[in-house]
């Protein structure tokens, strides 16, 4: 589904393709979740990466694209980088370099991401501290407002999915990208929050409850209600319209 000239989603991924400068772009990947859950006491089947580089794989298969750029929250800890994170990362640019094709991988670091800085160089990765602009296009993690200029403004951190029910009442989510756009000084911008690429993020409710506290992006930039909900299908897109009228379906 394409959102304007240059940017589209590769359906059935969360995952966007930037045609101007031949980049996937992906969010939230979370390396090292699993080994987070078993400090806890909750043990995981280890499945994380290889979903990760399956999908980053299918999407450089479907578009050609020879750069990836991740809107942060690449690793899982907080505090440090546990080792599982470390290999984990350093597998994952070997195999977006050797297996994928990159030509360039490109960080935006995100809250998880601290300590991540001294790595970045040895593995050969391109880190930016807080956003990245390609043209008038800016990608950011979404948990402070943007600095630079833009027209285009594409961020994760929210991990949005929308809420639905079957037959039966039980509540399923469904990852989505969120699309709006907004006036500021009487010109348009366009807004595209990316869902989390990790598996184990099954998404955060839009069309249930505020979540704009989530994101300063979305008190002071555009509002969520007035997005519409692009959903991940299986091998397709699908448009459910604005999260105000998913929010009116929810309490039908």
């Amino acid at each position: 589904m394409r959102l304007n000239k240059d940017i589209e989603i590769l359906d059935g991924l969360p995952i966007l393709h930037m045609t101007s400068i031949n980049a996937i772009v992906c969010s939230d990947i979370h390396l090292g979740y699993e080994s987070r859950l078993a400090r806890n006491g909750v043990f995981a089947p280890k499945k994380n990466l290889n979903d990760v580089k399956k999908m980053v794989k299918s999407a450089a298969d479907m578009s050609g694209a020879d750069r990836i750029i991740i809107t942060g929250d690449i690793k899982n800890d907080f505090s440090r980088v546990e080792l599982d994170e470390f290999n984990e990362i350093r597998e994952f640019a070997r195999f977006s370099k050797e297996e994928a094709g990159m030509k360039e991988i490109v960080f935006v670091k995100g809250n998880h991401d601290n300590f991540l800085d001294r790595l970045a160089k040895p593995l050969g990765i391109t880190m930016h501290q807080e956003e990245m602009a390609a043209g008038k296009t800016v990608f950011a993690h979404g948990d402070a407002l943007p600095k630079k200029e833009w027209d285009t403004l594409v961020f994760g951190h929210v991990h949005p999915a929308i809420a639905v029910y079957n037959g039966l009442g039980v509540k399923e989510r469904i990852k989505c990208f969120l699309y709006g756009k907004t006036m500021i000084k009487r010109h348009e911008k366009e807004v595209i929050v990316i869902p989390a690429l990790t598996p184990f993020a099954s998404g955060v409710d839009v069309n249930i409850g505020d979540v704009s506290a989530m994101s300063p992006i979305f008190k002071n930039i555009v509002h969520v209600d007035t997005m519409r909900a692009l959903c991940v299908g299986e091998g397709e897109t699908l448009d459910f319209g604005t999260v105000y009228n998913l929010r009116i379906l929810a309490r039908v």
